[in-house]
């Protein structure tokens, strides 16, 4: 069964051009990197262009995994600290859900 996430982030303003460029490369190796990756997009706020949600669909939960043990997720999530407003939990997710998706 197909795995939706859901996730919002937001850029710091002043490392807003520097977040745009890693999540855009993220976007990019996680749709051609890992064939279990069906969607990867990236929307951003046009209210608010330092809020960005991600909205990822892979083909099961083994390939929402593999996403993350991929070399491009770790350095993602290397870097991405540095680029964004952290969460009152402290990470980078401002909300993260990850949801079984239903079949048409």
């Amino acid at each position: 069964m197909h795995r939706a996430v859901i996730v919002e982030l937001r850029a710091k303003p002043d490392k807003l051009e520097a977040f745009v460029d890693l999540i855009e490369r993220h976007g990019h190796n996680s749709r051609t990197l890992e064939e279990g990756c069906l969607v990867f997009d990236v929307c951003q706020d046009p209210d608010d262009p330092t809020v960005f949600v991600l909205y990822e669909v892979y083909k099961d939960a083994a390939a929402h995994a593999q996403h993350r043990e991929m070399d491009s997720f770790k350095w993602f999530a290397e870097t991405a600290p540095a680029l964004c407003v952290p969460a009152a939990d402290g990470t980078i997710f401002h909300s993260r859900r990850v949801l079984q998706r239903r079949p048409y």
